[in-house]
């Protein structure tokens, strides 16, 4: 992501409903690298750039993990690593409030599904611009 604006980006991580709650934990100990700094030449976070790594572990059978909450305020990023979880068993993907404040289960926001029955497609809903 290369957030050209202010505002907040919370980085999350789904594990497939087909897969049953708490599966991410079969995968070892996972981890997410987030990279954030200057940009490069070739517009991804160059040599200078700070990086966190953030472990993922899952044993409150939860299908979502938010691994990352950053906050952008006139190109300096604000990264909270702490790893926080969804509702056990719950399939309703965490967001944030209008005062950027984490929320475990937001009321209106993407729910996940079987990627099996839907034709790919992890979350019944989308919205913002994917990069092509």
């Amino acid at each position: 992501m290369l957030p050209n604006e202010n505002g907040d980006l919370l980085v999350n991580i789904y594990q497939s409903v087909d897969n049953g709650a708490g599966a991410i934990d079969t995968f070892g100990k996972p981890r997410v690298a987030i990279r954030y700094g200057r940009a490069g030449r070739d517009g991804l976070p160059g040599p200078d750039a700070d990086e966190i790594l953030v472990y993922v572990g899952n044993g409150k059978d939860s299908y979502w993990a938010t691994v990352a909450h950053i906050d952008v305020q006139d190109g300096v990023l604000t990264v909270d690593g702490e790893t926080r979880y969804g509702d056990r068993g719950s399939e309703r993907m965490p967001g944030l409030d209008s005062s950027s404040k984490w929320v475990r289960k937001p009321k209106g926001g993407p729910t996940g599904r079987s990627k099996k029955r839907n034709k790919g497609l992890g979350l019944d809903r989308y919205s913002g611009t994917c990069p092509k």
